[in-house]
């Protein structure tokens, strides 16, 4: 698919902007945002007030070690009807998975061990493209 897809990498590891073109997703178009300011992004206020970009295809989040306060921007998201679509992909540091069955009841859509190198999330992020980008229809597209 050469269609253009956008990627927020929320809270990403160093690195995680060159890992995700370094993945070879044809299209791909990856912004990082502090975990604080998603909501903001997402509804274009305060200093992304005037930023015109389109809403995510896919949100990589970074739940925190131990998992904290982007569980609760996550629910404030996941309740907004504007916002519930977008699939949203976490990461937890090993054995922090505390939670599973809450989290993926306020809709997230994947929870995974946070790859432990650049190297490692770039194979990631191949293959998460490769499924969400190329077989799975998109309700945000």
């Amino acid at each position: 698919m050469n269609k253009t897809r956008n990627l927020v990498l929320v809270e990403p590891p160093p690195g995680a902007i060159r890992a995700a073109l370094a993945a070879g997703c044809p299209g791909l178009q990856p912004v990082e945002v502090p975990g604080a300011s998603l909501a903001d992004y997402l509804r274009r206020r305060g200093p992304f007030a005037f930023a015109g970009h389109p809403l995510p295809d896919l949100l990589f989040v970074d739940l925190g070690d131990p998992p904290g306060p982007m569980i609760s921007v996550l629910e404030g998201i996941k309740a907004d009807s504007a916002f519930r679509r977008i699939p949203v992909i976490a990461f937890v540091a090993p054995g922090t998975a505390s939670d599973l069955p809450g989290w993926y009841g306020m809709g997230l859509n994947s929870v995974i061990e946070k790859p432990a190198s650049a190297e490692a999330f770039a194979g990631f992020l191949r293959a998460a493209c490769g499924y969400w980008f190329e077989h799975v229809e998109l309700a945000t597209s």
